[in-house]
């Protein structure tokens, strides 16, 4: 064994490392961040009058009071649920950038043809708006004035809608591609679904009669519970779905390619988008606008999570196909931009005379 080939399986190794480490820390903070919010701690510092703390309420009224007293409890929420789907992504892109398949294409509802580098960047996009919308959710209170309570309410239910979203296509990429569909996944999928009809019925229906105000807190914490176990199953399958030689460090051929304009293009028009919407509604705190609600502006946490997010997935897109990695033959080929190896039937003779080598021993 050579020594790059050695050195690269040694870094690779140490990625996985720093990538465990950084998962599990985040998926302790959120943990532990939630069960604060669920002893209803904040309130009980912050005395609130409208609320008692020893009653169950919704995860935003804990996170808007935690935002007065402990600002740190929310900001590491928010930051942890940021790190976990970006790592989601990563172990998404890990998975289907590796992998054989034959076709590159799936129909989806029979009419509808969507290649992988389209699946990708779907994901990558809804990755970032969820981020937004997560970050709008501690930004806006939903005791706030009018607008603001709005804000709210909107990125609540952007957050919820598109985490399913995003767990959908990866069950399609899954059933479509890995040809491996995942049943157990797909059910906790069907139970966040579920749970999500049923948490916006009752919310609609509170309107009416107190009790369904009180059972929608109940599913709105479950909703939670579901998304968590969702997460944690969805970083299981795409990592029993991954060639196994990439979880050992050994280093194959890039077989999906990014169009790098057509990366860049995008994100870029979601950040513009998002910037020019929140200048006109709810623009950054240095921006001195008149404004009819003095609470109606975005701080630094928000725009530094916001650009943060845009930034790492264009870098994880760019990385899945411009990574300089070496094909797995003798002579250790290298694929450059495109991917392609320049001996490709070399390569695939001397693997078939190792399988048939190996078969013999």
């Amino acid at each position: 064994m050579s020594g790059d080939h050695i050195s690269s399986n040694r870094k690779q190794l140490d990625i996985e490392y720093w990538r465990i480490l950084v998962w599990g820390y985040s998926a302790t903070t959120f943990v532990i961040c939630s069960l604060i919010f669920l002893s209803g701690w904040c309130l009980q510092q912050n005395h609130h009058a409208e609320h008692n703390a020893s009653q169950l309420q919704f995860i935003s009224t804990q996170m808007g009071a935690c935002l007065k007293k402990h600002p740190l409890v929310t900001h590491f929420f928010v930051l942890a649920m940021a790190i976990q789907m970006l790592l989601l992504f990563d172990a998404f892109l890990r998975c289907m950038k590796y992998a054989d398949c034959i076709d590159n294409n799936i129909t989806v509802c029979k009419c509808i043809v969507v290649s992988r580098q389209l699946l990708v960047l779907f994901c990558g996009l809804l990755i970032i708006n969820l981020v937004i919308s997560i970050a709008g959710v501690a930004e806006f209170c939903s005791e706030g004035e009018h607008y603001e309570r709005i804000f709210h309410y909107v990125s609540a239910v952007s957050t919820i809608t598109i985490f399913w979203a995003i767990h959908f296509l990866i069950c399609l990429y899954l059933r479509g591609f890995a040809h491996a569909a995942d049943y157990k996944y797909n059910y906790i999928r069907l139970c966040y679904f579920g749970l999500t009809v049923l948490f916006f019925f009752l919310w609609i229906l509170q309107i009416f009669c107190v009790v369904f105000f009180e059972l929608a807190k109940i599913v709105e914490w479950l909703i939670l519970l579901t998304a968590l176990v969702l997460q944690c199953y969805a970083e299981y399958s795409l990592y029993e779905h991954t060639p196994k030689f990439v979880n050992s460090g050994r280093i194959p051929c890039n077989k999906i390619h990014m169009d790098a304009s057509l990366v860049v293009r995008s994100i870029s028009c979601t950040f513009i988008f998002t910037l020019v919407l929140m200048i006109f509604s709810a623009p950054p705190w240095f921006i001195h606008a008149n404004k009819g609600e003095k609470n109606l502006y975005t701080g630094a946490e928000y725009w530094g999570l916001i650009i943060t997010a845009h930034v790492v997935v264009t870098m994880q897109l760019l990385y899945a196909s411009f990574k300089e990695l070496r094909c797995a033959n003798a002579q250790y080929t290298k694929c450059f931009l495109d991917g392609k190896c320049a001996n490709l039937a070399a390569f695939d003779f001397l693997q078939k005379q190792e399988t048939i080598a190996t078969q013999r021993m």
